[in-house]
């Protein structure tokens, strides 16, 4: 939880965005500090389609502006996985009874698969 706070307060304030650790650990395409491994852009890389992830450097302002190509705008589409929520839904299949079932979670706050998330 502090370091999806300390995520989110870098990301408003620019700090992820410089050059350096910061930005390769809090700013990966590939994976989030908070659990969640963004599927697309790694399916993407490998698929040698580059021009689809942020690693195309085209902006939105940019592209809301008619420059760039129109696979770049699939940048802004992410599929994730948050692999806490696997994880709780794994445990959970493990325990007998209910109140086991939610107290011996390993991320007691993180989601399950069976909660649905829409971020924006």
């Amino acid at each position: 939880m502090v370091v999806g706070f300390i995520a989110g307060a870098g990301l408003v304030s620019g700090w992820t965005e410089e050059r350096g650790l910061q930005r390769d650990i809090f700013n990966n395409i590939y994976f989030s500090v908070t659990g969640e491994i963004s599927i697309n852009y790694i399916i993407a890389v490998v698929a040698g389609a580059r021009q689809a992830t942020p690693l195309s450097g085209a902006s939105l302002e940019n592209l809301s502006r008619g420059h760039g190509r129109g696979v770049e705008w699939l940048q802004y589409l992410n599929f994730t996985v948050d692999v806490r929520a696997v994880l709780n839904t794994l445990s959970r299949l493990t325990h007998r009874g209910l109140a086991n079932k939610e107290l011996k979670q390993p991320f007691p706050y993180a989601p399950r698969m069976d909660d649905l998330a829409l971020l924006m």
